[in-house]
């Protein structure tokens, strides 16, 4: 076919106006693909070691190479946890949507996105559905939020409106629980007196039988001994701190043992 007679064929399809009418048909923006802004979180959380903040990157970027979308920017937050919702790249990621510069919001999974649950997620939906977060009215065009690993798409309607909401409150649910665990252990490793990490408890010293066996230091727990006897006493807490602090042992340190 010459390039006459595509232009003339161009010209007879119903709706368009030459080359001028492809601008309007929904969902084309040139010759490229749907703008994509990639987000990616990784905590410092135990259950987060599984993932792999490079192998996430790949994945959304397989995913953009799939559906032909053209990757504009790249939002990393690094060691953050999901339960702060003023992430710097979470908000840029969020700005790309509603200040234009993007089409499709890509993650990798909701828990990525937020650990509060309904709160954010609302937030989410209104910057999607491309509504003003204080009156609910439309003040923007909507853009596509899509999730890699849970599969979620906006463009299956209420389907995913539903989907979306429960699979935040699972992630909220999910750090309650993790949340749990580690209080649980920490309870647990200070009844077997071994260390929970850190700075080793003033009057104890790490035991030479483990790494997490705790043991009483004779000096600074005979210091401190001396300091509970003199309270019981009745001297005040200033005068034992002077005592402390003009001894030949400094107490309260804080360092490592």
């Amino acid at each position: 076919m010459s390039a006459a007679e595509l232009l003339r064929g161009l010209r007879g399809l119903r709706g368009l106006r030459g080359l001028r009418g492809l601008r309007g048909l929904r969902g084309l923006r040139g010759l490229r693909g749907l703008r994509a802004s990639l987000y990616v979180r990784l905590s410092k959380a135990s259950d987060d070691r599984n993932l792999s903040k490079q192998g996430m990157i790949d994945d959304l970027r397989a995913l953009c190479a799939a559906r032909g979308f053209t990757e504009v920017a790249l939002h990393v937050d690094d060691g953050k946890s999901g339960s702060i919702r003023d992430r710097p790249e979470f908000l840029a990621w969020l700005a790309d949507a509603v200040e234009g510069r993007a089409d499709v919001l890509v993650a990798w999974h909701v828990d990525r996105l937020s650990r509060e649950g309904l709160s954010v997620a609302a937030t989410i939906l209104d910057v999607i559905e491309g509504k003003d977060p204080d009156t609910g009215r439309k003040v923007r065009r909507e853009v596509r939020l899509i999730g890699y690993d849970d599969r979620l798409d906006s463009a299956d309607g209420e389907g995913f409106r539903l989907n979306f909401l429960i699979k935040a409150e699972q992630a909220r649910s999910e750090l309650d629980r993790m949340k749990s665990r580690s209080q649980a252990r920490v309870k647990r490793m200070r009844r077997e007196k071994r260390s929970t990490g850190g700075l080793t408890p003033y009057g104890y010293q790490r035991a030479l039988r483990g790494p997490l066996e705790l043991e009483h230091d004779p000096v600074s727990a005979s210091i401190l001994r001396e300091a509970v006897r003199r309270v019981i006493a009745g001297d005040s807490i200033a005068s034992i701190a002077r005592r402390l602090i003009t001894g030949v042992c400094c107490a309260f340190s804080g360092r490592r043992r």
